[in-house]
This record gives C-alpha cells, sequence and structure tokens, in this order.
C-alpha cells in the first residue's frame, strides 16, 4: 500500500485477496461499535462475528442493538461477554443429537 501524488492510498492489486486468505473462522477481527452513545472497538476471531450477525439478524436487531444489550449484563470484558453470549445462545438451542438427562447433563446420543 502506497499514496498516489494528491495523498490517497493505492492498495496493492492483491490486497484483497491476501485479506480473504486471512479471514479465516479463528482469524481475529476487530470492528467499532457503538454502544450508549460511545464508539468503542471490540476485537473477536471472525468466527464469533458471523454468529453475533446471525443471532441479530434473528432477532431483527441491528448488530449495534445487540452488542448494546449484551454489555449491560456483562460482568467482565466485551469481548469476553460476546463469546460467552454467543457460546451460551447456541449451546441452549435444542439439536437432534443431543439431549438432556434427568440431572441436566447433556448427553450425546
Amino acid at each position: 500500500m502506497s499514496t498516489d501524488g494528491n495523498g490517497e492510498i493505492e492498495r496493492h492489486p492483491d490486497a484483497s485477496a491476501r485479506r480473504g486468505a486471512q479471514a479465516g473462522p479463528g482469524r481475529l477481527r476487530k470492528r467499532s461499535v457503538v454502544i450508549a452513545g460511545h464508539r468503542t472497538s471490540v476485537s473477536l476471531e471472525n468466527a464469533f462475528w458471523q454468529a453475533l450477525s446471525r443471532i441479530a439478524d434473528a432477532r431483527k436487531l441491528s448488530m449495534n442493538a445487540l452488542i448494546a444489550e449484551i454489555d449491560r449484563d456483562r460482568p467482565g470484558n466485551l469481548s469476553s461477554a460476546l463469546r460467552v453470549f454467543v457460546l451460551r445462545e447456541f449451546e441452549s438451542r435444542p439439536s437432534p443429537t443431543r439431549s438432556t438427562d434427568r440431572a441436566g447433563v447433556t448427553r450425546r446420543e
């Protein structure tokens, strides 16, 4: 990446291909979000951003609105709260290959 004579950023022709190759599910990605009118940045793995997006879509919320809801109830840092939220969201969904016994223990069938 370099600048042209007008101060504009010139991107290398292969830059988007390189970014795409680095966009695996475990790759960290930093995003800016607005919570209670304040802009902050959050770093999460791509898989978590994708999961949050699906959850927000299912609830007909913007990503910022969903993150603001999670932020209100968080005990620790925001990135951890978002990961735990996604984990709990997916764990709470019924699965055809899981069952729960009387003690509340989830077992694979």
